[in-house]
């Protein structure tokens, strides 16, 4: 059996089974406070001009040297003229990133929101990226609202396709015409798309559509003056759960939040995020033999602030965890041993090429298969046949 390496035991925490449950948000909080270096976040563009459309998508990149995070993301007011603008308002999606490691970004949807009818002419608002409530980045966006079109052009609207009531997280294409006066289609005309409210899901400009979340959206086409609208009802996902769940176990994990997790016989491996105050530095082991009363045996620590994922080899000799927001930014995996699986005991991690961030893994006979995150792009390739030096032997990109 290998030598027995450092491990952290934790004794006085209740275990909950629902904890283990909770899906994840895969990355982790900084206190902008805490940890070397500066911060350095950028919106990308640094300015974005909507035109006369109603959405639209920027990135936010981190150009410092440590992971920050949470990062709120607050729209300002609309403003025409230098005055305020009632009825109008900003809608960005996600609302906030739980942490962004360096060289990494991270993609918001923005559209605007207009309870009334908006005059003619130029408008402004922004964006600001907040750190503990403080502004550290700033994007300025301008769009237009063009004056009504001139009568008589004849034009008319009706959506012909897609459905009334999609379901949350489908993609689904809607269609429409646009006919002259003399009822011929017009294949040239200027279609747009847009959904209300703008968090009820993306829109893309072809008419594609997925739904965010349950409730009742209205899907809008417009071509010059003409335009028409379809009242739509997202609908929940449902048939996973269809003969429903019961809870065998329950307790709580209070300090730090549950991020992925693994099991693995009567085992079950967690990974952790977040500050909560304390920030998610380890892997938790559990006993589940008695589901009613499942048992906190271990824990390993890393340096990070992410544990963000956790796999089992099939055989359960060897299981791989990932890490992000190290303390010398050294993002990377973890192989660790299980010949006890109430005691995992780390035996090496590898940080090579992988300081982008880990978003995925998976181990399989002497492989694992490393999906990249932020800039990485692609996935690595491990050897583990030699645990203790693991080696890269193939690299692809995306």
């Amino acid at each position: 059996m290998r030598t027995q390496k450092p491990v952290f035991h934790l004794t006085a925490i209740a275990v909950a089974l629902s904890a283990m449950a909770l899906l994840h948000a895969c990355s982790s909080s900084t206190d902008p406070g805490e940890g070397p270096g500066a911060i350095n976040l950028q919106f990308v563009p640094a300015a974005l001009d909507l035109g006369q459309g109603r959405a639209g998508t920027i990135e936010i990149r981190n150009l410092g040297d440590r992971a920050v995070g949470p990062i709120g993301l607050s729209p300002g007011y609309v403003s025409r003229d230098g005055g305020p603008v009632a009825g109008a308002r900003l809608e960005i999606v996600p609302s906030e990133i739980a942490t962004l490691n360096p060289g990494s970004s991270a993609s918001l949807s923005v559209s605007l929101e207009f309870e009334t009818s908006l005059q003619s002419g130029a408008y402004e608002t922004f964006l600001e990226a907040l750190l503990a409530g403080e502004s550290i980045e700033s994007l300025a966006i301008s769009f237009t609202v063009a004056a009504p079109p001139p009568s008589g052009t004849g034009l008319t609207l009706a959506i012909t396709g897609g459905p009334a009531s999609p379901r949350q997280g489908d993609v689904v294409d809607y269609e429409a015409e646009v006919r002259n006066s003399s009822g011929a289609l017009v294949t040239d005309s200027s279609l747009t798309w847009s959904v209300t409210p703008g968090s009820a899901g993306l829109m893309t400009s072809a008419g594609r559509f997925v739904g965010y979340a349950p409730g009742s959206a209205r899907v809008i086409a417009q071509a010059s003056d003409a335009a028409d609208t379809l009242d739509i009802s997202i609908g929940a996902r449902s048939g996973a759960a269809a003969g429903g769940f019961s809870v065998a176990g329950r307790g709580a994990v209070t300090e730090r939040f549950t991020s992925d997790l693994w099991v693995h016989g009567s085992y079950v491996y967690t990974g952790t995020w977040s500050c909560r105050p304390t920030c998610g530095d380890r892997l938790y082991a559990w006993d589940i033999t008695l589901p009613s009363t499942p048992q906190l045996t271990d824990s390993v620590v890393v340096d990070a602030r992410t544990v963000n994922d956790v796999k089992v080899r099939s055989d359960g000799a060897i299981a791989v965890i990932t890490h992000e927001g190290s303390s010398d930014a050294r993002n990377g995996v973890t192989l660790l041993d299980l010949s006890d699986p109430a005691h995992p005991l780390p035996i090496t991690r590898f940080t090579l090429g992988l300081e982008s961030g880990v978003h995925n893994v998976w181990i399989e006979g002497d492989y694992v298969y490393i999906v990249l995150d932020g800039r990485g792009n692609g996935m690595r390739v491990l050897a583990s046949s030699d645990a203790d030096n693991p080696t890269v032997v193939a690299t692809f990109y995306a």
